[in-house]
């Protein structure tokens, strides 16, 4: 076992007794790994939708299942065990943190089932639960966050985060009611457009820069300190989201300036990050190598974005593009930071033990499969390929299978350990 993990296990270890019970984290993480592979599962059968248009209910399905029960109920999911052990201090309501984690996973199935059969008054009713349940979360961590002695660049981001979940969420309540009454006014898709860019930029992609700063300097142990400019370009990120997402709901032409200045932040997050792996004392392994790629993909969809303000996304090369830069975000960057951290987080989160949840040859297949089938399924979109889209898809699936795989392992090993320590077995 590595110096950083066993730092940061301890760190871990010493917000105990202020967390949730583990298995909080364990259902998240379990769940938000089947989420993963029904995604697939719903993207081959939805394929010449998906290659098609980008905004058709059974692709909004496929999305749904990745924003929140994959992005989305990990990140829960650590940060219930993460922030207590930073801030030292504890959650809220650390026993209702499972009944918050059930209403949203009801809600989430709720709102995937919805959106895939066009049920538009159960997506309404599901997007509630949902949006309550983000409500709770939360109120369980923002106290914390805000009674944190320290604020840095973590601090500041994962605090601003959540307050972006809860707001994404709210729009989104707002959109799924007005399907129904029609009270909203605004043009359909720059609505849509700014409810995804705060989530995906102000409640994940924030929260990736901020606990990333954190645990890959734990991880690497670089020579130098981390800079401190990081806390700056958190703080310049938290004023990019609400400008940027103002601007696309007023459909001004000036949203490009936001845009702009968001894609030079996050030039300079990865100039901080690849700064942090330079000086490394710890060598580069399977996890750091998926930090390294979900980078190069974000880069590459925030170009796609960008190219997105000269090119209309309603023409065919624009519904394309458009389908590309969600694929580059969602899978390329969110998803190789989520599997590259979460194996070697998560472990230690749920209380199974420091080593990696993927190792050696499935470690190796994972990073493959991931990052290849990014490329595939990019080059299947733009040529609008359902065989080559559905190929791609299922090497996202093998994915999925994977990790559901070894964790249900882990999980079990530990069950048959804890078994053998109870009065009964002695």
């Amino acid at each position: 076992m590595s110096d950083g993990e066993t730092n940061t296990g301890r760190s871990y270890q010493a917000g105990a007794e202020l967390r949730p019970p583990r298995l909080v984290s364990v259902v998240c993480l379990a769940s938000a790994a089947v989420f993963f592979a029904v995604a697939w599962v719903l993207a081959y059968i939805a394929a010449a939708d998906v290659t098609a248009y980008f905004y058709q209910p059974r692709v909004l399905a496929v999305v749904h299942s990745l924003t929140l029960g994959w992005i989305s109920l990990t990140i829960m999911g650590v940060l219930y065990q993460f922030i207590p052990a930073l801030t030292k201090r504890k959650v809220s309501w650390p026993g209702g943190a499972i009944w918050q984690i059930v209403l949203f996973i009801a809600g989430a199935i709720g709102m995937v089932a919805s959106f895939w059969f066009g049920r538009l008054e159960y997506t309404a009713w599901s997007a509630t639960a949902v949006a309550v349940a983000i409500l709770l979360f939360a109120g369980q961590i923002v106290p914390a966050l805000v009674g944190a002695r320290r604020t840095d660049a973590t601090t500041i981001g994962v605090l601003w985060a959540v307050v972006f979940y809860a707001m994404t969420a709210m729009l989104g309540l707002l959109y799924a009611w007005d399907k129904l009454h029609g009270f909203l006014g605004g043009s359909v898709l720059s609505n849509i457009s700014a409810h995804a860019h705060i989530g995906l930029v102000g409640w994940v992609t924030l929260t990736i820069c901020a606990v990333s700063y954190r645990v890959v300097t734990a991880f690497l142990l670089p020579t130098r300190p981390l800079p401190k400019s990081a806390r700056a370009q958190v703080v310049v990120l938290v004023i990019v989201v609400p400008a940027l997402a103002a601007a696309l709901l007023a459909r001004s032409r000036w949203a490009v300036v936001p845009a702009l200045v968001g894609f030079g932040c996050m030039l300079w997050y990865a100039t901080i990050l690849f700064q942090i792996v330079h000086s490394r004392r710890m060598p580069i392994d399977w996890a750091m190598r998926h930090v390294v790629a979900a980078v190069m993909h974000m880069l590459a969809g925030l170009l796609c974005g960008i190219l997105l303000f000269v090119i209309d996304p309603h023409s065919s090369i624009g519904s394309r593009l458009t389908a590309v830069y969600g694929l580059l975000v969602l899978v390329g960057w969110i998803s190789n930071y989520i599997v590259g951290i979460g194996s070697r987080m998560g472990p230690a989160l749920t209380g199974y033990g420091p080593e990696p949840l993927l190792v050696g040859r499935s470690a190796a297949t994972v990073f493959f499969l991931l990052n290849s089938a990014v490329v595939a399924m990019a080059v299947g979109l733009v040529a609008g390929s359902e065989s080559t889209f559905r190929g791609a898809v299922l090497a996202l699936l093998a994915v999925g299978l994977i990790v559901i795989g070894n964790l249900g392992r882990r999980i079990s090993r530990r069950s048959v350990a804890d078994a053998g320590t109870t009065p009964s077995a002695r």
